[in-house]
């Protein structure tokens, strides 16, 4: 029997009407999930303190909301020439997009292919975002997690997974850290003709040139002067930069060979001829390019369109992040007291490295043994009924100084 002719058109709309009833349940329900952790928050908070003082082991796993306090963006749309030109929406800051916008968007600039066919837009992009990460002042939310890992935990119990490619753990002196994707504050050359980074943060003074200058942001802690403790690490970095700058100005090439091609010391050097490649005065200056065979210098990082293998890790931090993970594994599996928690903060999923790390533990390590606390200002669907997250509907700075109020009265009366 032949099908009458409406029925292909009566199944297509039954179809799409079944669909768009889903998703307004799931908006429905997600709306009332998030009304829920409105109401939770400070709780979850002191719960979040509770675990961090009764873990054994803590990993700190970061996105690009923590980032967003020291004012740098997170998925940006920029012109040709560096400048931002409209916010995007992605990562976890919840920023709303110009969609009037034509202009190439973060994901086409930090790409292999832009690199490849316009490498002036390239470094435009990338010396920008240099500039911004130097100029930026990190927040008390990275000393408080820093005090967490050096006053709650033992040497070496504590970690940091993150995604955030500005380098700011590392100026805090985070001890240990794995930039999963790289960072821009370092260096390489695109061939590369040799396994060697090129470390810029020992240059707390230098900016690009040829790169726009830094935009004045409004700070959390703008009216605040430097503290002696920056203060100190900047004039430090700076007697380094000069005792680098003088070695390199008096052997020249001749140092790289002589220490050998991939050594620190050689690194060290190669990095201060190419931070010296722009001291040329008034004049134009150059395109970064590598101070050993003049190829287009890149940063560090992995570009969009490229797999790991194109970038150089640096000083072993994919090694020391497998090792220690395996460590807290197995120490958990020796001792079923053992604890971990998880401290997730800002990560979204439009780029999941740093939620995919701390979920990859959970599930190994058993909610059991293991809590992830998930801080974000948008939780996604899910994140406040799946066993062993501990979802804080939060920005990172906010839910950061409450749970470190919250540490410092539990300690208060534990001692009381």
């Amino acid at each position: 029997m032949a099908a009458e002719p409406w029925a292909g058109a009566h199944a297509s709309a039954a179809a799409a009407s079944s669909v768009a009833l889903e998703a307004a349940e799931l908006t429905a329900l997600a709306e009332a999930d998030s009304t829920l952790l409105d109401g939770l928050r400070e709780d979850r908070c002191e719960s979040a303190a509770r675990l961090l003082l009764q873990a054994d082991f803590m990993l700190c796993a970061t996105g690009a909301g923590m980032s967003v306090g020291c004012g740098m963006s997170t998925y940006r749309t920029y012109s040709s020439t560096g400048e931002e030109s409209a916010a995007r929406v992605g990562g976890s800051s919840g920023d709303d997009g110009d969609s009037d916008y034509a202009g190439p968007l973060y994901e086409a600039l930090a790409s292999a292919e832009t690199l490849r066919l316009d490498p002036a837009s390239f470094h435009a992009f990338m010396c920008s975002f240099f500039n911004d990460a130097q100029e930026a002042r990190r927040t008390a939310g990275y000393r408080t997690l820093r005090a967490w890992q050096d006053c709650l935990f033992s040497s070496g119990h504590a970690f940091t997974f993150t995604s955030n490619v500005d380098g700011m753990h590392l100026r805090e002196g985070f001890a240990w850290v794995f930039e999963c994707h790289g960072s821009k504050m370092r260096w390489q050359c695109s061939k590369p003709c040799r396994d060697e980074v090129w470390d810029l943060l020992l240059y707390p003074s230098f900016r690009f040139p040829s790169a726009r200058p830094a935009k004045r942001r409004r700070l959390q802690e703008q009216d605040e002067a430097p503290s002696a403790e920056d203060s100190g690490a900047a004039a430090e970095g700076a007697a380094a930069e000069g005792a680098v700058a003088e070695d390199a100005a008096a052997e020249g090439g001749g140092l790289t060979e002589a220490v050998g091609e991939n050594s620190p010391t050689s690194a060290a050097a190669s990095a201060a001829r190419f931070v010296g490649q722009f001291d040329v005065g008034d004049a134009t200056p150059p395109a970064p390019s590598c101070p050993h065979c003049s190829s287009a210098a890149r940063p560090a990082v992995l570009l969009f369109g490229e797999d790991y293998a194109s970038r150089h890790e640096a000083g072993g931090q994919a090694e020391e992040w497998a090792a220690w993970k395996q460590w807290v594994l197995d120490a958990l599996a020796a001792d079923r007291s053992k604890r971990l928690v998880v401290i997730e903060i800002g990560a979204g999923t439009a780029v999941p490295s740093v939620r995919d790390a701390g979920e990859s533990l959970l599930r190994r390590a058993g909610s059991r043994q293991c809590t992830l606390v998930r801080i974000n200002p948008t939780p996604m669907l899910g994140d406040n009924t799946t066993d062993g997250v501990l979802s804080i509907k939060w920005g990172a700075e906010a839910a950061i100084a409450h749970i470190n109020e919250c540490v410092r009265k539990l300690a208060r009366e534990s001692v009381d």
